[in-house]
């Protein structure tokens, strides 16, 4: 069975067609001065439009064909076709998916810049055209508490009083941590591979986070001794730090190498991690002992 996938890949304003919000300009036209849209100081508004976007004529579409061992790529601008013979139909769309995904990671070498490909639809021979459904979000949930976040305003703004070359360091990876997860919450899918490289990205800026307070075995030696001078428990180490150390080392979570069963490990133990942070650098800013803020 031969099956089409029809794919548009971004950012499409290298085909020298609209692209969202962008000014789209020829590479031939550097040397020409670009203008901004001129805003007017006193009330706000835009009052011109400044350089419009050049998009390019009928006659220098891209239209390119590429043969890739089983698989026909064919540009129609950013509108790219893949043919490919398989046994089913969704065995096609995977093998396509395949071949475009590693087509689009050597088109970023050449052309650089963050390609991405999303399937529009689908068919073989004998089978009616699919529209591919994109994920549906059905939900996103905020829970909140006013008097716990009233508290926690002025809790933490009694703690960021302290300046702590340690404790900043800390917070940076704690923070950037932060953002990969968030990062990763709109990805569709959330499990590709960049979810995951993502995921253990975060992983490893907890620990980083941790170990810059608690230090690490590998490079601390009183290591064992720095989380029963902030006043944490005895037993601290071996109870909540070393399963995180495990999951960090077996899952080779330092080198990305994530199979399904360790980035399975790795999203279970996230929470913990969050939390062992978060406790190590509450503990840590209530060491440094920072005076009450004024009212």
């Amino acid at each position: 069975m031969r099956v089409v996938c029809l794919y548009r890949v971004e950012p499409a304003g290298y085909f020298g067609v609209p692209d969202g919000q962008k000014v789209v300009l020829p590479a031939n036209a550097a040397g020409v001065d670009v203008l901004s849209p001129t805003l007017d100081t006193r009330s706000g508004l835009l009052v011109n439009h400044g350089t419009l976007s050049s998009f390019r004529s009928d006659d220098a579409a891209v239209r390119e064909e590429v043969v890739l061992e089983d698989a026909r790529l064919r540009f129609n601008d950013e509108f790219l076709t893949v043919m490919v013979e398989a046994d089913s139909l969704l065995a096609g769309a995977n093998a396509a998916r395949v071949h475009v995904t590693r087509f689009l990671r050597h088109l970023m070498v050449a052309q650089p810049d963050y390609f991405r490909a999303t399937l529009m639809q689908y068919e073989g021979d004998s089978e009616p055209v699919q529209i591919a459904q994109p994920p549906v979000r059905l939900m996103n949930c905020t829970l909140y508490n006013l008097d716990e976040l009233r508290q926690r305003i002025r809790l933490a703004a009694r703690r960021s009083l302290t300046e702590d070359t340690r404790l900043m360091r800390a917070l940076v990876y704690y923070e950037h941590a932060r953002f990969l997860l968030s990062i990763r919450t709109d990805l569709s899918p959330p499990m590709s591979a960049h979810g995951r490289y993502l995921l253990a990205s975060a992983f490893l800026h907890f620990w980083k986070a941790i170990t810059v307070v608690l230090g690490d075995p590998g490079t601390d030696r009183d290591y064992q001794r720095r989380f029963r001078k902030i006043g944490l428990p005895a037993n601290y180490w071996k109870a909540t730090v070393e399963p995180l150390k495990n999951v960090r080392d077996d899952a080779d979570v330092a080198h990305y190498q994530l199979d399904d069963e360790a980035i399975g490990r790795v999203e279970a133990t996230i929470p913990m991690a969050d939390s062992v942070c978060r406790q190590v650098l509450e503990r840590y800013s209530e060491h440094l002992n920072t005076g009450p803020v004024a009212a």
